[in-house]
């Protein structure tokens, strides 16, 4: 009964978390993908560095240097 209930819950896992996206949410996944890279390869080019702010929830970009 045991390996039933674990064969039905994996089921349903995967008909829920493991669907295919829609075509929209691939091209808006992959922009997204593409614009982090994009932020850390011009963050690691300029030896800044990108902080969550602690109160604010905002971004603060500062210099290596300013955190050293």
């Amino acid at each position: 009964m045991l390996d039933r209930y674990a064969e039905l819950l994996e089921n349903r896992l995967s008909l829920r978390f493991m669907a295919r996206l829609s075509f929209t949410d691939q091209m808006r996944a992959q922009r997204e993908y593409n614009l982090v890279k994009s932020i850390q390869r011009k963050l690691g080019k300029g030896q800044l560095i990108l902080r969550v702010c602690d109160k604010s929830g905002g971004l603060h970009l500062s210099t290596k240097s300013d955190y050293e």
